[in-house]
């Protein structure tokens, strides 16, 4: 529990509340199925981690008695519970993890079945777990490129709007998407939204302060849904060039977040295909914002490629840095936060970046 907890509310970015995590651990005393289901996530989560790929013999078995479990709990109780509920959940998160849609897919059908049997999502009173089941689903539909099967838009504008900073990025944000050509009202406000978070974050940082885990996790929740509902990714791709590339830009950011820095990268192959083609489209128009170039492609260096493995964006890399004469990783810097961009998930990977460019 402590390992997926880690994924979800990063210790140097939320503040720790040992007691939110009760919940959990009331489950894994009281139900059995959720006993057995922690049992495998954690074995699988640890195999993950060595980089094992598919469900291991002693993951087989803990989910063998999970499913044994649960139908015996739903024979008997017949409307799911919220343990019940957590354990669905936690396989079809599993699954996501595995890159294993066609499992992910089942439960999440049998989740959203469940949820739908409670009376939907606003009949959960528990954050945590409604916060989970939002970005289960989420982290599917980023996977499968499919419509997310739930909606729940909670931005924190009023913790947001308490920040010194928030007159000055609306404004700055504004500016910035009309320079890039972004014109579409909708991505203009996700837009917004994620700049004044990553400033809002960003500035907790340097003050030595931290954000309130449920307000990180509805800036991530809210984003996340409102962008696949703009366009989905296995749907026709409508939206003018620039308006097109923000978009899957600002989700490939909504992974670096899902699956936090330090830990093997998922695959997003409809996310990866759609970026690629239109970061190719939008660097066929001479008039297209330099500092907007440079953010796609550090975005996609940082979340959906590998540099080392796919020459055309390092190839792009090291031609635009070279026109725009940026000699050092802060000066690159000072470009890519004039974005979407929080120091605690991007300068890392950014950095790490720009040093294989360095030396290719």
């Amino acid at each position: 529990m402590e390992m997926t907890s880690s994924i979800i509310y990063p210790k140097e970015v939320c503040i720790e509340v040992p007691e939110s995590h009760g919940i959990w651990f009331e489950f894994f005393q009281s139900d059995e199925a959720f006993f057995h289901c922690i049992l495998a996530m954690a074995q699988a989560f640890s195999d993950w981690l060595q980089g094992g790929e598919g469900e291991s013999i002693k993951v087989m078995r803990y989910l063998a008695n999970t499913y044994r479990c649960v139908n015996d709990k739903l024979k008997k109780e017949g409307t799911p519970d919220d343990a019940t509920i957590a354990v669905v959940m936690s396989i079809t998160m599993h699954n996501n993890l595995l890159r294993a849609p066609g499992g992910a897919k089942v439960h999440l059908n049998a989740l959203q079945r469940m949820v739908e049997l409670r009376g939907g999502l606003s009949s959960f009173p528990t954050l945590l777990l409604l916060h989970k089941i939002c970005r289960t689903d989420i982290e599917f539909s980023l996977q499968s490129g499919s419509l997310p099967r739930f909606y729940r838009d909670e931005f924190p504008y009023t913790t947001m709007r308490s920040s010194s900073t928030w007159v000055d990025t609306t404004y700055e944000a504004f500016i910035n998407a009309t320079n890039a050509h972004i014109y579409n009202v909708d991505i203009q406000t996700v837009f917004r939204d994620m700049l004044c978070a990553s400033r809002f974050i960003n500035t907790l940082k340097v003050t030595n302060q931290k954000i309130a885990p449920l307000v990180f996790q509805e800036i991530l929740i809210s984003t996340g849904y409102r962008l696949m509902y703009i366009c989905p990714l296995d749907g026709p791709r409508l939206l003018p060039a620039a308006d097109d590339v923000c978009h899957l830009a600002l989700l490939a950011m909504v992974t670096t977040i899902l699956i936090r820095k330090g830990y093997n990268r998922l695959s997003y192959p409809y996310l990866a295909g759609l970026f690629h083609d239109s970061i190719a489209k939008i660097t066929e128009n001479p008039s297209v914002c330099n500092g907007f170039l440079l953010w796609l492609l550090f975005m996609a260096g940082i979340s959906i490629f590998d540099v080392k493995d796919d020459a055309w964006l390092q190839l792009m890399l090291k031609r635009h840095i070279s026109l725009m004469e940026l000699e050092s990783w802060q000066s690159v810097k000072i470009e890519l936060t004039e974005y979407p961009w929080i120091d605690y998930f991007h300068d890392g990977p950014g950095l790490e970046l720009w040093d294989t460019l360095a030396r290719s």
